[in-house]
């Protein structure tokens, strides 16, 4: 019988690869306004208009990310406002 220790080796392979950032699904009013290139009051008469649909039930608005994009592409198509 071998009467030396086993040795376990640990390999931190975990720490080498950096966590990635969860994905954003909402946009605040004031992020919304500078991706958009409009001011935060701009953004709160397109709610008004329905233009957003902020999500309901919260103390601050929150705007879906696919509404955001959506206009984004309207934008630059010309075809909003």
């Amino acid at each position: 019988m071998n009467s030396t220790p086993a040795r376990f080796e640990h390999h931190n392979n975990l720490a080498a690869a950096p966590a990635a950032a969860p994905q954003k699904l909402t946009y605040s009013t004031a992020e919304a306004a500078d991706l958009l290139g409009v001011s935060r009051p701009t953004i709160y008469r397109l709610i008004t208009r329905q233009v957003l649909t902020a999500i309901p039930g919260l103390r601050h608005k929150r705007l879906p990310k696919r509404q955001i994009h959506r206009l984004t592409d309207a934008k630059n198509r010309n075809s909003w406002f």
